[in-house]
């Protein structure tokens, strides 16, 4: 299990994330939803370890947690002039990973011989999620998968972190496609003003509809 733990970040005299707890379990996929700017970005940033931050987010068997992370950043950076192969190689360097049996490992057919800056944004992120999947990362930290994302593929990735899932992973993940986050989560954390406002468990999320609306006040 996962303990994240009153988690508070500032950016100067702006706080942004303030007592954020959260207790994440083994096969288990946790949503993360809340308005633009509510903290969702920042709060996985911290918990990939990429912010400093106060509080605690610790695995009771898996330390250094961030070595078992994989995390799908929204808009993800790549070093220039470097091939979709490269980058896939440098993941699973990275995490000790032999990429040997993963030679012919494209489930979303990437052009894997050509430089990643003639991506389109769906492709990099596809990148991304095959980077961490050949990783075979514990925990990962999905920022709005499915943003930029053909059809074909969002119905592949989401039967991928469902597989994760049966896998024994833990996943958390960000997205605005609401109907697919009722539709394959297990809990929807709701953030807003910093702090995690509702914790809505499957049977509750025809709740989320109205307490989005009612944050936003008379329309």
């Amino acid at each position: 299990m996962i303990k994240i733990d009153s988690i508070k970040k500032s950016f100067g005299s702006e706080e942004v994330l303030s007592e954020v707890t959260m207790q994440l379990r083994e096969n288990q996929i946790y949503g993360l939803v809340g308005a633009n700017g509510s903290g969702k970005t920042t709060l996985f940033n911290c918990i990939a370890g990429l912010y400093s931050f106060k509080g605690t987010v610790r695995h009771d068997k898996l330390s250094p947690l961030k070595n078992h992370t994989g995390f799908l950043e929204t808009e993800p950076y790549f070093f220039p002039r470097t091939t979709g192969r490269e980058y896939l190689y440098f993941c699973c360097h990275a995490r000790q990973v032999d990429p040997k049996p993963f030679k012919d490992y494209n489930p979303f057919n990437l052009p894997l011989d050509k430089y990643t800056s003639s991506y389109s944004t769906g492709m990099k992120k596809k990148l991304v999620f095959q980077g961490i999947l050949m990783q075979q990362n514990d925990f990962l930290l999905l920022d709005e998968p499915f943003n930029g994302i053909d059809l074909i593929s969002g119905l592949a990735i989401k039967k991928i972190i469902l597989r994760l899932r049966n896998e024994g992973k833990i996943v958390l993940m960000s997205s605005h496609v609401l109907p697919l986050l009722k539709d394959i989560c297990d809990t929807i954390f709701y953030l807003q003003n910093g702090v995690v406002e509702k914790v809505l468990q499957s049977g509750e999320f025809d709740l989320i509809e109205d307490i989005l609306l009612n944050s936003m006040g008379e329309i």
